[in-house]
Parts: structure tokens; C-alpha cells; sequence
């Protein structure tokens, strides 16, 4: 019996050890949107997408010179010029680096050498990552031993020194802001287009009581504003909020924080008549799919103009070369480098968005078990489906503006009551009472706390301890007897409810209740899309012809690498030594690819072991 224990320990400590490294990594392999481009939106809610060319990143690539500047008279372009100068020849002669003044008031500048930058969240201690293009400033908070103490996209955050440019003062210079125009609650920011910095605007709500015409606020999490930067620097020094104008009522963009499995009121028409009044006589693959998210919100409980929002920024009213040539509405795999020779390819518009619902979606970050999950909600780098799905911080809240550009006579807006976790981690019971079994809780499938969680409030009750419970809408599906979740299954709205201690919950916003729609969709046998996409991408030359369901494909045990029959850790590292070059024994790719993305990477050996370890 203890050569059998000794054995086992022995062969798991070398799996261990040949896979230790991708372990140490699991969080660079959650970027699944990282891109050569990013877009913004104009001041009609249009996006448009700004390219990062190789050319940019080698320009930058050593220009790191960390110091504090006087703002007063050094303005952003001569701030440019003068670290180019005096850092051309960092790369071949070290230079000692100043002292910075722990008491500046000031923004800190990442390193646009690098098309991303690596984090750790101060209160999470997760790592997730973010574009030094995109975040062009931070709040600078302190230095740290091993690094920079910032703060941008909701996140407190840990950088480290390398990944810095410059900490510089704050005046003078293009920072995040917040004022009110026309009724909206317009949020300002800086950017990168090439090696000029450029201004940016996000309509990110209604005005809130609170804040007034005409004036500036400063936030970098979008919660809580400042009428002086002074005021908000000195806050996030003392981890509080009590110099802000709304300390006590703190701010959520209700589409940015309304969970995905909610639903939207419009029809199919409705989103066809908005399309065509968009685009008029514009080629868009967006045309005419009204009907296909309403259809799919009704299949799968996704909600239809959260995910019309997402589209039509990712594909620019889906006029972009992915959408109009490869049915990709989404941007589904366009990474690493070339992004639309990496795009997936769909056999139609419709079918991308079931595929973008149901795999990406429901099987990946609205799946507590996947370790993308932080939230169904659009969120920012602190909650939700932006920490693993983009580098831009700022995409959650541009993909929920398309409610307040669609929504002008909010038919849909404020339907649902929201209410945000007050604590890391809450638990979601299966009735209300203290002893009733927790189905989940809010951590993902890498464990840690989440903050700015939020819920979608259905009714109040008084639970059989007496105290008080929220009933909420459940993130996943439950099984039949809603005793677990059941990721696989198919999302019924009647029986997918949970429920929350009040005490754990704060209500940020007060839903009206009307129109909510808590009806089961007709059952569907097969959920997930009969077919996968495509690669590589269509040409004129070369179409791609859609996959066909006719012949259906050979039985195949996901996971199954080496083809034994059962799936265990010698499948993990048959995937590890054929990425890295190992070995070149050919295998199933469809067996190999465990997350079902389209292709093989360390992200499906991660995702055996996970599931070998009951983490999944």
C-alpha cells in the first residue's frame, strides 16, 4: 500500500514539475482578446478602430526613463520628445534612476514597448493585464519595493518598475475624467494612436443627482468622483472613498453591471430597423440578424442588446473584413498577432452568435467553474467578463454605451434591480436559509475573491431563520433538482434562481420590475452549435466552405491525446511537449482541443489537469 501511495506521489510530482511553468502562467493564457488594434467610440457612439503597428511597439521598446515632471512647463508633446532624447541609449548604458517624490500628485505613464502589461490586483491578488495604449494613465498611488501602486479600470494594481515609462504630475496633462453633457454621464480619457496621445469620450449613463453640469470629476474606477484630483489621490492613499461627492451612494452603469442573463425587450425588428438607420446603403454583416439574437437570447438566456453592443463595436456596425468575409461578429480568436488570419470563420452570421453565446459565453465566462469567470456582467479589470476577455479596460463600458445610444426612450433601461456583492466572496443558497445547501459562490475557477460583483435582484423574502434573503438571477444553470450548477445545460430562468443573504448585498440600483421575462424557452436537445469554426480564414481565391452535418463525426473522448481510452495527466503533457516542441507524434486535434476554441494550446493541457484536480 506504500509503494502505491509512493508511486503515485512520485508520478504526480513529475507532472508536476513538467508543467509547472504553465501553471505559473494560467493567467496570461485568460487573454483571449488580445488584439493589434482597439477601437473608441466618437461623439456619436460610432466606433473606430485605432491600429498598433509592430513599428509603434519597436519605437518604444527601451524607452523606460521613470521620473517625476513639472508639469507647468512641460506639456505632453515636449514630455515625448524629451524622453526619446534622453533615452535612446537606455538599451546599451544604464543610467541611475531619480528619486520619485512620494507625496507627487500625479498619473503614472506603463511602457508602450509592450503591447500589454502584466498586473496583480491589491485586493484580489489576481493577475490579469491590461494595454499601456489604451490605459494611457493611471493614478499613482506609491512606489513599492518591487514595483508601482496605480490605480485605472476599477483596479488597484501592482505593475512592476520595468513596465513603467514615467510617474509624472497630473497637471496639464489628459487624465480620466467625468462631466455631464446633454443628460449623459460622459466618461473622458487618454490614448495612444501611434506615439500621439489623443483624447477619448464613453457616454457611460444618466446624470446622477449628485453631479452637476458643468463641472469636472476625477475617478478611476468609475464609482466613486471627485471634484479635485487632490482630493482622490489623497483617498486612494487611505483605501477609502470619503473625500468623494458620493460616498455614500456610489455610482454602477447599469448596463455595464446588468448580468448577461438577463433579457432585453426589443424584436428582431427593432434591431434590424436601428442597424439600417445606422448604416443606410453600408454594406453590413449585421443586417438582418435581428431576429438571430433575439432567437438566441431566447435559446440561451444571453441578452440580446448586450450582445448587438458588443458586436457593433468589435466590427464597426459590422462593416469590418472579419465580419463581412468570415461571418465573425465578435472578433472570436483574432489574436497573437495576425488578427483575421486567426479569426475564426462561421458558416453565418446567426451562427456565430449562437456560438459566441453558448461556447464562449456559457461554457467559458459565465461558467463559474472556468477560471475566466468574474461575473456575467460586462464589468471592467476589477469584475466581470473584461479582467480575461480584453486588455482594454474600457471595453465593458463601451460595449454597455450601445444602451444608451439605443435606448433613448428607455423602453429596456432600469428594468432590473441591481445589487453588488459587499463582501469578496457570497454565497448563493439553493432557498432562503442559512442551512440551505450553497450551489456556488462567487469565486471562479481559480479561487480569489471578486469585487464589484453584481446580482440581478428578482424579489425580497424573509427566509425560514428570519433573516432577510434576495432571490437573484443565477449566472449558470442549474441541474433539474437545483441542488448544483450544470454549465452544460440549458438555461431555464423558471428554475435557474438562487439566493443571497441582504447583508451581503448592496443595492446600487432600484429596478421599475416591469417586463421581466422569467419564461422558460422551448427545450433544445443539442445546445451547443452543430459545427466549428473554421480556419484558416476565406479568401476570394480560397473560400472556405462551411462545414457540413451530414456525415456525423467519429465518437471522440475529449481529452484523449494519447488515445488510451481515458483521460489523465499523461494527455496534459502530450499536449505541453507537442507545443513546445517535444515531440511530433501527431494525435486528435479534436480530442486535444479541450476548451473547444479551434485550436491546441497549453489552455487545454491547463484544463485536463483542472479537471483531474475537481477544480472543474
Amino acid at each position: 500500500m506504500i509503494k502505491k501511495h509512493l508511486k503515485k506521489i512520485i508520478a504526480v510530482s513529475l507532472t508536476a514539475a513538467m508543467i509547472c511553468p504553465f501553471f505559473m502562467n494560467i493567467d496570461s493564457f485568460a487573454s483571449d482578446k488580445v488584439v493589434d488594434s482597439f477601437y473608441i467610440l466618437d461623439e456619436d457612439g460610432t466606433p473606430v478602430v485605432v491600429d498598433v503597428t509592430q513599428k509603434d511597439l519597436e519605437q518604444e521598446a527601451g524607452k523606460r526613463h521613470i521620473y517625476s515632471v513639472n508639469a507647468s512647463s512641460v506639456n505632453e508633446e515636449e514630455e515625448t520628445t524629451f524622453l526619446t532624447e534622453e533615452t535612446a541609449t537606455s538599451t546599451t548604458e544604464e543610467t541611475e534612476t531619480p528619486p520619485i517624490d512620494e507625496n507627487l500628485i500625479g498619473i503614472v505613464r506603463f511602457n508602450r514597448g509592450k503591447s500589454t502589461i502584466d498586473f496583480v490586483d491589491r485586493d484580489t491578488g489576481r493577475k490579469s493585464y491590461i494595454s499601456p495604449r489604451i490605459a494611457a494613465d493611471a493614478a499613482f498611488i506609491r512606489m513599492e519595493e518591487d514595483g508601482v501602486l496605480c490605480k485605472v479600470g476599477g483596479v488597484t494594481m501592482k505593475v512592476a518598475l520595468e513596465d513603467v515609462d514615467s510617474i509624472t504630475s497630473y497637471e496639464g496633462q489628459i487624465v480620466n475624467r467625468y462631466y455631464i453633457t446633454n443628460g449623459y454621464l460622459i466618461h473622458a480619457y487618454g490614448y495612444y494612436d501611434g506615439n500621439t496621445l489623443d483624447s477619448a469620450t464613453t457616454r457611460v449613463g444618466y446624470k446622477p443627482d449628485y453631479l452637476s453640469i458643468g463641472y469636472t470629476y476625477y475617478s478611476y474606477d468609475g464609482h466613486y468622483f471627485y471634484d479635485t484630483f487632490e482630493k482622490m489621490i489623497e483617498d486612494y492613499r487611505n483605501n477609502t472613498y470619503v473625500n468623494s461627492v458620493n460616498y455614500e451612494t456610489p455610482y454602477y452603469n447599469y448596463y455595464q453591471y446588468l448580468p448577461y442573463r438577463t433579457k432585453a425587450v426589443f424584436t428582431g425588428a427593432d434591431y434590424d430597423a436601428y442597424i439600417e438607420k445606422m448604416k443606410p446603403n453600408v454594406e453590413s454583416a449585421l443586417k438582418n440578424t435581428g431576429d438571430d439574437f433575439v432567437n438566441t437570447q431566447e435559446i440561451y438566456t444571453i441578452n440580446s442588446l448586450l450582445m448587438l453592443g458588443i458586436s457593433i463595436n468589435e466590427t464597426g456596425w459590422g462593416t469590418s473584413p472579419l465580419a463581412l468575409t468570415k461571418n465573425n461578429l465578435f472578433g472570436l480568436n483574432a489574436v497573437d498577432g495576425d488578427a483575421y488570419e486567426n479569426a475564426d470563420t462561421y458558416p453565418s452570421a446567426g451562427d456565430c452568435i449562437k456560438y459566441y453565446a453558448y461556447v464562449w459565453m456559457q461554457n467559458r465566462y459565465l461558467s463559474g467553474a472556468n477560471f475566466r469567470y468574474g461575473g456575467a456582467h460586462l464589468g471592467d479589470k476589477s469584475s466581470g467578463i473584461n479582467v480575461a476577455y480584453a486588455s482594454d479596460p474600457y471595453w465593458g463600458e463601451k460595449g454597455a454605451s450601445r444602451g444608451y445610444y439605443y435606448d433613448t426612450e428607455k423602453e429596456d433601461y432600469g428594468r432590473y434591480t441591481i445589487g453588488i456583492a459587499t463582501s469578496g466572496i457570497i454565497k448563493f443558497h439553493k432557498e432562503a436559509d442559512a442551512a440551505s445547501k450553497v450551489i456556488y459562490t462567487s469565486e471562479n475557477g481559480a479561487g480569489g475573491d471578486l469585487f464589484h460583483f453584481p446580482v440581478a435582484i428578482l424579489e425580497t423574502v424573509t427566509g425560514d431563520d428570519g433573516n432577510t434573503y434576495y432571490k437573484v438571477v443565477s449566472d449558470m444553470a442549474l441541474n433539474e433538482e437545483r441542488t448544483a450548477r450544470d454549465v452544460e445545460a440549458q438555461y431555464m430562468p423558471s428554475r435557474d434562481y438562487v439566493y443571497v443573504r441582504a447583508e451581503d448585498v448592496r443595492i446600487v440600483f432600484e429596478g421599475s420590475g416591469e417586463g421581466i421575462d422569467l419564461t422558460d424557452p422551448e427545450k433544445v436537445e443539442n445546445l451547443k452549435p452543430d459545427f466549428n469554426p473554421v480556419t484558416p480564414p476565406t479568401t476570394e481565391e480560397e473560400p472556405v466552405t462551411p462545414p457540413t452535418t451530414e456525415e456525423p463525426e467519429p465518437d471522440v473522448l475529449i481529452g484523449d491525446v494519447n488515445g488510451d481510452g481515458k483521460v489523465n495527466s499523461k494527455d496534459a503533457v502530450a499536449i505541453l511537449r507537442y507545443i513546445i516542441k517535444l515531440s511530433n507524434e501527431q494525435f486528435d486535434i479534436l480530442a486535444a482541443d479541450v476548451n473547444e476554441n479551434g485550436k491546441v494550446d497549453s489552455r487545454d493541457a491547463v484544463q485536463i489537469l483542472r479537471k483531474l484536480i475537481g477544480l472543474q
